[in-house]
């Protein structure tokens, strides 16, 4: 009568532990339901609501009646058992970043499910029992089994997801043992892991003389996660992530963890993830090395702001705001600017050229020495770069700017008196020293008065053309005497072709040479005044197209 007391008392003291316990699940249960939604927060409900089912039905295999009832309540506690317990490897993998193929998930949720349905069916087969009996009278469960050889696959595979627990433990620690929140955190992850696989241990040695401790150590584990949700603030990262990103918000927003790993991502993002044929990792990487991307018809605006809590570093926030028409209206009007500046330069351009004319009539030439010239310069500078020389030099925009800037090479001419640039005899020398000055005087011309209109290259590429263009290559020539390499490739090109055309051209002062008699002079003169290589280039250019 003693033993039975004692029995009975014990029994109730366990219940009652029980029922307090319950009561603490329950608890934490609600205090997880009003967290933000994440993956982290699905884990750890599925454990503690596992795990209640668990301590639940061995109470209830505590006070059973009969063998039945006892072995309903044991059905009930393997599969709150094994739900948790693989819950848990799910719950403490993700939160130490411990990446797994997928397979090896699948295998435990395999074994996991053999168990539960050889445990259900075990009176059919005798795999999990090999037998059941209900004996009254013992201090705690009055159910006496005999384990079949699928109970121990059940024990190997328990054993199995604490190791594997343990280990990412470890791993993670060795990870990020200088940070000291997350050391904090991974402690109490290391603890519940322990705390449960001791009393699984007591179990399987039936140490507690009858008393399953894996009940009890699973309660004392869920306690501890209690201690990790609210004292070391476990949802605090998921919280400030979860408040920059509505989940219907019209603003993509994707959340990634210390690791780079996805987190979260709202709807708008799953559907630009979908558009992008791209998969979450490199959508991730793209966006954050990105200041705007295009996806589909829509331009985005990539911003990206880091999570910290506490001095720690937990992840980065990302959101993707469609940026479209900002985008639309700025190339709008860029483009317009554009077609703008472009009408503004062909007039002024249009201006240059009725200068020009200007200039040359009162040389007493007509507009073709404006013509031809300019088409002799883009002859023989395509003609150069087509046979590979000056490469650095001929770019498509040197070629363009030397052929519009080549009517200007003899705007300095307006300031010299008529009598001279109309006089049919040979110039005296003091004439031809006033001849000379054309050159300095179109090059300051052209930097005063298109300076502000024209860019840089532009206007330096028309200043040489007009100060230089009657330099000689050996040196002899005007203004300032320069040899060779010295003179500017604008300007020799412009020699060329000016010099041709005066040669085939009728002047005050001299007939019209005929085209193989221009060809026989300016082959003399290669090497003294003119670069022999551009000689050669300009006469095998004209034989292309004549």
């Amino acid at each position: 009568m003693f033993q039975s007391l004692i029995g009975n008392t014990a029994l109730t003291c366990i219940i009652v532990i029980h029922v307090l316990g319950l009561l603490i699940l329950t608890g934490e249960i609600v205090y997880v339901l009003t967290q933000q939604s994440s993956r982290q927060q699905l884990n750890v409900l599925f454990v503690i609501f596992n795990i209640a089912i668990w301590i639940l039905a061995y109470s209830c295999e505590l006070m059973a009646a009969n063998v039945d009832m006892a072995m309903v309540a044991v059905r009930f506690e393997v599969i709150g058992q094994c739900i948790a317990l693989i819950n848990l490897y799910i719950f403490v993998r993700d939160f130490c970043q411990i990446k797994q193929p997928d397979w090896v998930l699948v295998v435990f949720a395999a074994i996991a499910t053999i168990v539960l349905a050889l445990a259900f069916t075990w009176d059919l087969h005798g795999l999990y029992y090999t037998s059941a009996s209900f004996v009254p009278g013992h201090t705690f469960s009055n159910l006496i089994v005999e384990h079949g050889p699928a109970y121990w696959l059940f024990v190997l595979w328990i054993i199995a997801t604490f190791v594997m627990d343990i280990v990412f433990c470890i791993m993670a620690f060795k990870r990020d043992w200088n940070k000291k929140e997350k050391r904090k955190r991974l402690s109490l992850i290391l603890a519940i892991v322990i705390t449960m696989l001791m009393g699984s241990v007591l179990t399987f040695f039936n140490v507690c003389r009858g008393y399953e401790a894996s009940a009890l150590g699973a309660l004392i584990s869920v306690i501890l996660m209690g201690v990790l949700f609210i004292r070391h603030n476990f949802f605090d990262a998921i919280v400030m992530a979860k408040t920059r990103a509505m989940y219907n918000a019209p603003t993509a927003f994707i959340i990634t963890d210390e690791y780079g790993e996805l987190e979260y991502k709202n709807e708008m993002a799953d559907k630009l993830i979908a558009i992008s044929d791209k998969n979450i990792s490199d959508f991730v990487d793209w966006a954050l090395n990105n200041e705007t991307i295009s996806i589909g018809n829509h331009i985005y605006t990539v911003e990206t702001a880091e999570i910290v809590s506490k001095g720690e570093y937990y992840g980065q926030a990302v959101s993707l705001r469609d940026s479209t028409d900002e985008f639309n209206y700025t190339e709008k009007l860029e483009n317009e600017v554009a077609e703008r500046t472009s009408e503004i330069k062909n007039v002024q351009r249009a201006a240059i050229i009725g200068l020009a004319q200007i200039f040359e009539a009162r040389d007493g030439l007509t507009g073709k020495h404006i013509q031809n010239t300019s088409s002799y310069v883009e002859l023989l500078a395509k003609e150069l770069k087509e046979q590979g020389l000056f490469e650095e030099e001929l770019t498509d925009s040197y070629i363009e700017t030397i052929t519009d800037v080549a009517p200007l090479h003899d705007v300095g001419k307006m300031a010299i008196p008529e009598s001279i640039l109309k006089k049919p005899a040979k110039l005296t020398p003091e004439e031809f020293d006033v001849i000379k000055t054309h050159s300095k005087i179109g090059a300051d011309l052209i930097e005063t008065n298109f300076r502000s209109m024209e860019s840089d290259n532009y206007v330096d590429i028309a200043k040489d053309i007009a100060l230089y263009h009657h330099e000689r290559w050996d040196g002899s020539g005007y203004p300032n005497g320069l040899t060779e390499g010295e003179i500017p490739l604008s300007a020799q090109i412009m020699a060329i072709a000016d010099t041709y055309d005066a040669l085939v051209s009728i002047r005050v002062y001299k007939p019209r040479f005929s085209k193989e008699q221009a060809k026989a002079i300016m082959l003399e003169e290669s090497g003294s005044h003119f670069n022999p290589v551009l000689v050669e280039a300009f006469f095998n250019a004209l034989e292309k197209v004549q």
